[in-house]
């Protein structure tokens, strides 16, 4: 007879062999693997999500190997085996006996379940439960909270340019960024003060970082230049820029030589509008930094980058602003900086501006699109990848891409109000952005002067009354109104814009150019040639001496000047500047321009002669087909085709070519039907020719002329009442 311990290690070892199966083999080694990879391979601490994730892991292979070790043998499998042992005989009552009957209970909710199965539970619930004690094999690293205070401090420094309209340039007010606000969710409520400051400065909660603030200079553990800095830079995210800039002379008297703090202070005053200002601070910022180690090229590189904004923006030698921008890029490019940051996407898009503004189109494009790349990689939800979107559009416009310009300005639009909240000024700067667009378009009733006027109190509230963007606002709403036929509506408004851009900007700066063009055309329809010329070359002046002779703002006060000598029937003296117009247009542009447009339909008009008339008349079926390769199928519904065929029709009427002047009519007519007010006089206008069409026919069509001239006149009498109101 057996030793008992004999009998006993038997059946054990009978039980486990019967038990083995493919997954139990499959289970274990997974845990004896993970378990190898955990203690060996994996760091001593992970993210929490992480390291209970793997508490997971380990719980499930811990219950896959139990339960595969406790599941019963296969029935089948067991009667092979005794009629392989020759126990056929009496194998049903062998198995029988060799079954293990597991113990079932009745549970509430649960019903009836094995002791087996509750067992399982329990392991797999300890196993996890032990995971997350200090003697699992990985522990929860434990998070740092990051300082926002550098994405804060790098969202100031990295100024970044915007083009409202083709003329002005401005710095858009600082938005915060993404990545600070994302550092800033991270941050606990019962974090240090200042961290908590700096949280609600990157959730743009202003009003409760300053209550923070002043709560936290009672804390003598707190130094004084840390709580003024971070009112400074509060006041900056907020648009209060005057207030910031007070705060960054208290900070910067305690601190007077750090660069990063001049600069600062310089991008406010930028804001503020102080220029002397901010020439001075940026001045003394570089000196400091030329004169420090090498490895303050990243300091070097953004005070260049903000002077070369400071420069683009007062209009003062946009070569150095180049200059500046330049070599900023050479030093973000070296070892120091991330490959993709905020300063260099900033400098990016500011040289797009600079080459737009000075007429480098080709140049403007690359930048741009290099700059939109880094923005997208930097963050594809930033209000600046929009701002950079904004100058795409611009430059397209500039480009008389109209369609274009304003498909990326919807887009720049749309990507503003899904990032900053409603009001925010930046929003309010693509939304005019978006207005020049629909205005080059014709599409009035997109940006109707109600819409427009809309942005003048916003800039004025959040930006101050003497802010570039007012001016910008203004000459978009006195735009809307010539475009309704009320000129002196208009001419309130661009005398506005005008006052508060010689206030702000000064009174030889380019973008008085845009007010000057806008009032000169004002007089002009009005019929005040002596206004129009001096408002006129008093821009070609500005013009001249901020961008030279050949640049495309010369070819269009060259344009109007033509324009109001053929409206004082002086038009042989205005050939030579339709001429001018079209050779420097054609230059900067190629053959496919509105303004290109512009100067073979005035030269056209020109072209009236007997010998000439011809020509005159190829001249505007070439500026129709420019448009039609601009604006593609529905340049029938631009207010310029119709301008085009008016002027067309009156050449093949002097032509003898009544069929063909009056087709050109009805389609000039149906144009302005659809897009112009019912009291504009250019319907009139219209309408007038046409019945002097029909009266010159023989027999005379009296009666039909008679009703298309009193329509006229009901129209212009309209006209004098609109604005009269």
């Amino acid at each position: 007879m057996e030793p008992i311990f004999v009998s006993v290690i038997k059946f054990w070892l009978r039980w486990v062999l019967r038990r083995i199966s493919p997954g139990l083999l499959i289970s274990g080694a997974a845990l004896a693997l993970f378990l190898l990879v955990l203690y060996w391979m994996m760091p001593e601490a992970v993210p929490g999500l992480a390291q209970r994730g793997l508490g997971l892991v380990f719980a499930a292979l811990v219950g896959a190997v139990y339960f595969y070790a406790t599941r019963d043998p296969d029935l089948h499998e067991i009667m092979l085996a005794h009629m392989r042992q020759g126990q056929h005989l009496d194998f049903g009552k062998q198995v029988r006996a060799d079954q293990h009957v597991h113990k079932k209970l009745d549970l509430p909710v649960l019903g009836e379940t094995t002791v087996r199965s509750i067992v399982g539970v329990c392991l797999i619930l300890v196993s996890f439960a032990w995971w997350l004690t200090p003697f699992a094999p990985v522990a929860v690293a434990q998070r740092e909270i990051e300082d926002v205070s550098v994405p804060l401090t790098s969202g100031i420094l990295a100024v970044v340019l915007v083009s409202p309209d083709a003329e002005l340039v401005v710095a858009q007010p600082p938005t915060v960024p993404m990545a600070a606000q994302r550092l800033a969710k991270r941050i606990p409520n019962d974090a240090p003060p200042m961290l908590l400051v700096r949280k609600a400065i990157a959730l743009s909660q202003y009003d409760l970082a300053r209550q923070r603030l002043e709560e936290a200079a009672s804390d003598e553990s707190i130094e004084r230049i840390e709580i003024e800095l971070a009112h400074a830079q509060n006041s900056m995210y907020a648009g209060a820029f005057a207030e910031a800039a007070e705060w960054y002379e208290k900070v910067l008297e305690r601190d007077p030589d750090n660069p990063t703090l001049l600069a600062q202070a310089a991008v406010a005053g930028l804001h503020e509008g102080d220029f002397r200002k901010t020439q001075q601070l940026i001045s003394q910022a570089l000196k400091n930094c030329r004169s420090a180690k090498p490895e303050e090229a990243f300091r070097l590189a953004t005070c260049l980058h903000i002077q070369a904004a400071a420069f683009t923006i007062m209009a003062y030698r946009y070569d150095l602003a180049e200059n500046n921008n330049r070599r900023a890029q050479q030093l973000w490019s070296g070892d120091l900086p991330p490959e993709h940051h905020e300063g260099k996407a900033a400098g990016l898009n500011n040289q797009a501006v600079v080459f737009a503004l000075t007429g480098n189109l080709p140049g403007a494009r690359s930048m741009g699109d290099w700059a939109v790349d880094e923005w997208e990689k930097i963050d594809e939800r930033s209000p600046r990848l929009a701002s950079a979107l904004a100058n795409e559009a611009m430059r397209l416009h500039i480009e008389g891409r109209y369609f274009q310009s304003q498909e990326v300005a919807d887009r720049g639009l749309a990507m503003l109000r899904n990032t900053l909240p409603i009001g925010h000024p930046v929003i309010a700067m693509g939304m005019d952005n978006v207005a020049v667009t629909d205005l080059a378009l014709g599409e009035y009733e997109r940006a109707t002067p109600a819409d427009v006027k809309a942005l003048v109190p916003t800039f004025e509230g959040s930006l101050g009354r003497q802010y570039p963007m007012v001016a910008a606002a203004m000459n978009i709403v006195a735009d809307s109104y010539l475009v309704v036929a009320l000129p002196d509506k208009a001419r309130s408004y661009y005398e506005q814009a005008l006052g508060v851009t010689e206030a702000s900007l000064g009174a030889k700066h380019p973008y008085m150019i845009t007010g000057l063009m806008g009032l000169a055309e004002v007089f002009l329809r009005q019929e005040q040639y002596e206004q129009a010329r001096s408002n006129c070359e008093q821009a070609r002046q500005i013009a001249e001496k901020a961008f030279g002779e050949r640049h495309a703002a010369i070819a269009r006060c060259m344009l109007m000047d033509a324009r109001i000598l053929m409206a004082e029937g002086k038009g042989h003296e205005a050939r030579g500047l339709f001429d001018g117009a079209l050779e420097i247009t054609k230059k900067r542009f190629g053959d496919v321009h509105p303004l290109v447009a512009d100067s073979l339909a005035g030269l056209g008009a020109l072209d009236d002669g007997p010998r000439t008339i011809a020509g005159g008349i190829a001249r505007f079926e070439e500026a129709l087909k420019i448009y039609e390769q601009l604006l593609g199928p529905g340049y029938e519904r631009h207010p310029a085709v119709a301008r085009l065929l008016f002027s067309m029709a009156k050449l093949q009427a002097k032509r003898g070519e009544v069929d063909k002047a009056r087709q050109l009519l009805a389609r000039c007519l149906q144009i302005q039907q659809q897009v112009l007010v019912p009291y504009d006089p250019q319907l009139a206008d219209t309408l007038t020719a046409q019945a002097k069409l029909l009266r010159a026919e023989k027999p005379p069509k009296t009666a039909e002329a008679e009703a298309l001239e009193k329509r006229a006149e009901k129209i212009r009498e309209n006209y004098v009442k609109e604005n009269r109101r």
